[in-house]
């Protein structure tokens, strides 16, 4: 086992370039700003990959949870994974939003278990694979489009609920790991190069 975890570590950190997306911590502090709970759902072969990459960055401290397919043993489209997520901060994932890229993972996963938002954001890398399965609720460019939209929705659950009634129904937020947090410039640089060789 940690033999395995090494390898997937290597091959996670070594093959692939990654960079923080620059908007992240501006949007990280609004959202803590804005009171919701802040976590983490990623497909990964490494139990180490995700949380040293966000510790790298700067950012770890603002996800509570951080839940991985590798430890917790289902991959997300799988709804038990972000069951499990809000399972943890014990609240029901009705008041949940879901950022992710994948329409075949993140939306439909956030869909099937009742996500209050999935949300897509979208970007150049495509891995090949047809990605559909669930209409997302909303889709953005840069993860600050998602501020007005969360404002928006809490601003509509307050009207609903009357004056002084808090936050609303929106409670917390989960993000995918790759590509949303960071993301991969340059992709395919590297292994080009090589191959010229």
């Amino acid at each position: 086992a940690p033999v395995a975890e090494e390898l997937c570590y290597i091959y996670e950190t070594r093959y692939f370039l990654r960079e923080m997306r620059p908007e992240v911590p501006e949007v990280l502090h609004k959202l803590k700003e804005m009171g919701l709970r802040i976590g983490c759902i990623s497909n990964t072969l490494s139990l180490t990959q995700v949380p040293s990459t966000l510790r790298r960055y700067g950012i770890l401290e603002y996800f509570n949870p951080v839940v991985l397919s590798s430890d917790f043993g289902h991959r997300k489209p799988d709804p038990s994974i972000f069951y499990h997520a809000a399972r943890i901060l014990n609240l029901p994932t009705g008041g949940m939003v879901y950022v992710g890229d994948k329409i075949n993972r993140d939306i439909l996963g956030a869909v099937r278990s009742g996500f209050r938002l999935a949300v897509k954001i979208d970007h150049e890398y495509d891995d090949g694979e047809v990605d559909l399965g669930a209409t997302p609720h909303a889709r953005i460019e840069t993860l600050l489009d998602l501020i007005p939209i969360l404002e928006k929705e809490m601003a509509a659950d307050r009207r609903k609920a009357g004056r002084g009634s808090g936050l609303g129904k929106i409670k917390g937020i989960f993000f995918d790991a790759g590509n949303i947090l960071y993301h991969k410039p340059r992709k395919g640089r590297n292994i080009k190069r090589f191959i010229a060789r």
